[in-house]
């Protein structure tokens, strides 16, 4: 839903929610401050002056050409009479393994708005203002105890009377789940998990024990295959922008059990996406070099996890050395101010983390049919957790420590399962519905 306000002639158009009133938070973007919150918006002053803003994660992106913007990509391109195919999309796409960090789209005219800026567009000229608004220069003063407190109202101020959320038998929707049976809100909820019979293996038993656990009840879905959305008009992939599975298996179970007017909850954006061994070990081994940790990012994102190569030749099979390169050199712009937070290991472990984020909520911010939520990507939860020093969450060598400092008396079965996540195969070449 795209709301609008205005004030004093000015418009504000948005999704999400204003962090502050419509006048101060004008005020601030045209200051080029960007407020924090979780938001897109598009302010149109007189003579079409634009600014176009996007939050931490651009968990609701915007996407401009040089006279006119959206909110949904498959819109803008409908609307765009010339195209041109960027082929650099692509290219760049490989390197990341699925996502780009650029501000490309795949079509030379139309840009995305970069994660974290305010694009200003004025007389035909587009100036970008970059922020960082997830790393603060001091240790978060938060206590355990607030960042619990505020988690647990946001999902008892945003739950609806119809909503589903899906058990993976990981431990982001479990966390979720025990809030919501903590705080008594388990009747309004319907927990479904999913699985298919041709993945290597599902997830039936954890999920299962921690139904059981919580005393909820959990309907078994299966999806034999997660399949790809479609755009119904043109028949042309819907969101091939970037490369995401487990939205479409999720939306799929959605659209065949006719649940579309409830509140889908998703663990996406957990803080699992904080940590990293292999960070972790690179650091401790060699010290910080920012052009090896560059790289070390673009390759191991490019490899799909495989590869922790620091080397400039680990995606030369690609033989994409202009888009390896503009990514390398992303990252090092990311962590060229390393040292604004007292922790330095918190800033070496979450540079990816907004680039990383914004793939994994991109497919649902552009569903105009199911209404999606996130809590792990509220603002004030992500920015707590990040500017907590890194003692906080590596204790035992337990991955998302942060879920067990936060509610210890949660159940540990999904630290249990050396595997744990939706892992349902995207198609086959005998089905790709």
């Amino acid at each position: 839903m795209i709301n609008k306000t205005q004030y004093n002639g000015v418009t504000v158009l948005f999704r999400g929610t204003l962090p502050t009133n419509t006048q101060d938070f004008i005020q601030d973007v045209c200051r080029g401050v960007k407020p924090r919150g979780n938001y897109g918006s598009v302010v149109v002053l007189s003579d079409n002056e634009r600014y176009y803003v996007t939050d931490h994660f651009s968990t609701y992106p915007i996407w401009y050409n040089q006279n006119d913007y959206d909110f949904f990509y498959q819109d803008i391109a409908k609307r765009t009479e010339i195209k041109t195919k960027e082929e650099s999309f692509y290219n760049e796409r490989k390197v990341m393994g699925g996502f780009t960090v650029s501000d490309m789209s795949p079509f030379k005219e139309i840009k995305r708005v970069p994660i974290d800026s305010i694009v200003h567009v004025k007389d035909g000229e587009t100036k970008i203002i970059k922020h960082d608004t997830l790393i603060d220069s001091l240790v978060s003063s938060n206590g355990v105890e607030e960042v619990k407190t505020n988690f647990e109202n946001f999902i008892a101020k945003n739950c609806a009377e119809k909503n589903v959320l899906f058990l993976s038998g990981g431990k982001d929707s479990t966390t979720i789940a025990h809030v919501v049976k903590k705080l008594g809100l388990a009747n309004k909820f319907r927990f479904l998990s999913l699985w298919s019979p041709k993945a290597k293996q599902h997830e039936k038993e954890p999920v299962s024990r921690i139904a059981s656990h919580l005393d909820i009840p959990v309907e078994f879905i299966e999806v034999e295959y997660s399949g790809r959305i479609f755009d119904d008009e043109t028949n042309a992939r819907f969101f091939d922008f970037w490369t995401e599975n487990t939205y479409s298996a999720k939306r799929k179970a959605i659209m065949d059990l006719g649940l579309t007017d409830s509140l889908c909850w998703s663990g996406e954006v957990g803080v699992g996406n904080m940590q990293s061994r292999y960070v972790l070990q690179y650091y401790a081994q060699k010290g910080y070099q920012k052009d090896k940790l560059a790289r070390f990012s673009v390759n191991i994102c490019g490899t799909h996890r495989r590869s922790a190569s620091v080397t400039d030749h680990a995606l030369e099979y690609l033989d994409t050395p202009t888009e390896y390169e503009r990514c390398v050199n992303h990252f090092e712009s990311v962590l060229d101010n390393f040292d604004r937070h007292p922790d330095v290991i918190n800033r070496i472990l979450f540079h990816r983390l907004k680039d990383e984020s914004a793939f994994r909520v991109y497919a649902y911010s552009q569903d105009d049919k199911i209404n999606w939520i996130h809590p792990f990507t509220n603002f004030n939860f992500i920015n707590s957790c990040i500017n907590w020093p890194s003692s906080i969450k590596f204790v035992n060598d337990r991955d998302k420590n942060i879920y067990r400092l936060l509610w210890p008396e949660m159940t540990t079965i999904p630290w249990e399962y050396a595997k744990s996540g939706l892992g349902i195969p995207a198609s086959s070449k005998y089905n790709a519905n």
